[in-house]
């Protein structure tokens, strides 16, 4: 019988200094390959952050690039234009998958306040670097 996988996954979402965030921590595999059960750099769960900036912190005709010099842990990984209902928004976000994250690991795994760190961080960046239109 074929049964559907499910991954679990855990999202915290706030705001600093008046911009939304959420940070995800996805479940990896239980039960991980063969070759990789010893392995010092296994890790239960993986991390990502996002940022959400309103359309209104970026002068005309600049978006992604302005991203190029702010902090991300790792680099930026994730961009994406978004549109709802009453607001028009770009949604940036990193991973915590390279391997000097995994030799990190092989000390103690990342929590949510080492995310919230870099969240805080990206975001001061954001208004040191970006000017607001709003």
């Amino acid at each position: 019988m074929d049964t559907t996988k499910l991954n679990k996954s855990t999202v915290w979402r706030g705001k600093h200094k008046g911009i939304d965030f959420k940070i995800i921590r996805w479940g990896k595999d239980a039960d991980p390959p063969k070759a990789l059960k010893d392995s010092v750099f296994l890790s239960t769960w993986n991390w990502n952050y996002y940022i959400i900036v309103p359309f209104g912190y970026f002068a005309e005709g600049t978006k992604e690039d302005v991203f190029d010099s702010i902090y991300f842990h790792g680099g930026m990984t994730y961009y994406e234009e978004k549109n709802s209902r009453d607001r028009k928004f770009v949604e940036v976000g990193c991973d915590y998958d390279h391997g000097y994250d995994m030799e990190n690991r092989a000390q103690r795994e990342y929590d949510v306040d080492d995310i919230l760190k870099n969240v805080e961080k990206t975001i001061g960046d954001i208004h040191k670097q970006l000017t607001i239109i709003a």
